[in-house]
């Protein structure tokens, strides 16, 4: 079945961490309102499975001391990226060949693209939902392309920084394959309009990167 409207309502949470005084008065003002004065119990996610980081987690304590509740059961509180995976024994949805992710789900992505500026962790967190995905390669490269064709040019380089880790961490190949006749305009475009040298210097380092791995074919890169 396709994933409800309800499911995927809503983008990934921003969680930029808070100067360590901040955190401090936000951990006592958290303690102070329990009932009774009870200390803030130490958060975890619930989720099986979860892939976080201690790191990330400790970040996410500081703005959400209880996690998030889950989409699909309110009573696990969970993580920023768990909280939008699917329940059943930690697994994807299967989903048959011939349906497509639905557009409640294209459009909660496309919340997510337009936040990835902000923060490392939320290229990171998009890459994950991209991979864990990856039967709909196709679909998700195309709007990831499209949404690069039409972001400002100071959110180029962090669209080259997605499609890095895409690239990088998928195990199925099946991004290399679609992204394959698509990313050069990308990364043309990226390289073009660069804000600064570094971000110049960094569209390169990733095309060597891909050069070296072999990820795409040394035509297509040498003509970028």
């Amino acid at each position: 079945k396709a994933h409800s409207a309800e499911f995927w309502r809503g983008a990934v949470s921003r969680v930029p961490a808070a100067p360590p005084a901040c955190r401090a008065d936000a951990s006592d003002s958290r303690a102070q309102a329990r009932a009774g004065g009870e200390p803030w119990a130490m958060w975890a996610c619930q989720f099986p499975g979860c892939r976080s980081s201690p790191d990330q987690i400790a970040v996410l304590r500081t703005r959400r001391p209880d996690g998030f509740p889950h989409d699909e059961d309110t009573n696990l509180r969970v993580c920023t990226v768990c909280r939008r995976l699917p329940l059943r024994g930690g697994q994807a949805l299967e989903l048959a060949p011939e349906e497509s992710l639905d557009d409640a789900f294209l459009a909660g992505i496309k919340e997510e693209l337009a936040s990835i500026e902000e923060s490392e962790k939320n290229i990171q967190a998009l890459s994950q939902v991209f991979r864990y995905y990856a039967r709909h390669a196709k679909q998700l490269s195309l709007l990831l392309v499209d949404w690069a064709k039409q972001c400002f040019p100071w959110e180029l380089i962090h669209a080259m920084h997605l499609v890095d880790d895409i690239l990088l961490m998928d195990n199925t190949g099946r991004y290399k394959t679609e992204l394959a006749d698509r990313v050069q305009p990308v990364a043309v475009n990226t390289f073009k309009k660069a804000q600064s040298e570094q971000e110049k210097r960094e569209v390169v380092r990733m095309l060597h990167a891909w050069q070296e791995l072999r990820i795409f074919d040394p035509a297509m890169l040498d003509a970028v």
